[in-house]
């Protein structure tokens, strides 16, 4: 039987598959969003995201619209704005109370229930009790809350990206630290990911959640994520005409891009050098 769900949207993958499967599982779905106050370009960003996200549900999911002109996903409710004076990384997972606290302001939803989108690795995985606990707290203050799912708790990223449509993948966001590019008031606001974050690395190391292909807010940045990691390990980079990168307004101008790698095996001994002969033969370059 179908439902009626209400989702913590952020734009993030996680979130954005939660919204699309139950959509596809033919459930009427309520966007939420909180903003905490603590990072003005991430919220922007967000909010931009999850906007064009739901545009683009609505055209797949209410192109179609029943007899009673119902919508299967409707307009994503900004209800609550929390300001938080701190540093990103003081907030990490102090963020959950605070979302929890804001579902308080949602509980008048038409809703079945209201479901977070955790999933398979996920820090907060061990605290689901937890999180349950402190939820329910609010009971004694509040009318009965809806129940709290977590429905992607055995689910992992690799998998959850390559079920969601490409339509939907190109447009999540999940960079701690962005960087606007253009203006902030676009329709489709364009901006370059730090590839330093926690969430960065973790796609980085991922390969993008294994597609290998990373999107162009990425690219300048990860380039230099690159360089600087080779340059850690003492090879040189070179561009085409043969000039060594080593500055970073080298690695980050337009203009330039990494082309081909110089290897010193002078200091190496002869079995470090046949590792990287043989490590070489197995690897595939471009450029």
């Amino acid at each position: 039987m179908s439902k009626k769900v209400a989702v913590l949207f952020s734009g993030g993958l996680d979130s954005t598959y939660l919204v699309w499967k139950n959509l596809k599982d033919g459930n009427e779905v309520f966007p939420i969003y909180i903003e905490i106050e603590n990072n003005e370009i991430k919220s922007i960003l967000e909010k931009n995201r999850v906007k064009l996200l739901c545009k683009e549900f609505s055209k797949e999911f209410d192109a179609k619209k029943d007899i009673f002109e119902r919508k299967q996903i409707n307009d994503v409710e900004f209800a609550l704005n929390v300001s938080v004076k701190a540093n990103e990384s003081s907030l990490y997972f102090k963020q959950v109370p605070i979302w929890l606290f804001g579902l308080v302001f949602f509980q008048s939803l038409p809703v079945d229930e209201i479901q977070i989108g955790y999933v398979s690795n996920d820090d907060a995985i061990s605290y689901l009790e937890d999180i349950q606990n402190i939820y329910k707290s609010y009971q004694t203050i509040c009318e009965p809350m809806k129940p709290l799912v977590f429905p992607l708790t055995k689910k992992k990223k690799y998998d959850m990206a390559h079920e969601l449509p490409k339509q939907y993948r190109d447009l999540i966001f999940s960079c701690e630290m962005a960087t606007i590019v253009g203006s902030k008031d676009a329709e489709i606001i364009k901006y370059e990911a730090c590839c330093d974050c926690v969430p960065c690395k973790h796609i980085i190391a991922e390969d993008y959640y294994g597609f290998g292909e990373y999107p162009e807010p990425y690219h300048k940045n990860i380039d230099y994520q690159h360089v600087r990691a080779l340059h850690r390990k003492g090879y040189k980079v070179v561009d085409k005409d043969g000039k060594e990168y080593w500055s970073t307004n080298d690695m980050l101008s337009p203009n330039k891009a990494p082309y081909q790698l110089t290897l010193d095996f002078n200091s190496c001994g002869d079995e470090e050098l046949k590792c990287m002969y043989d490590k070489i033969e197995k690897a595939e370059y471009n450029g």
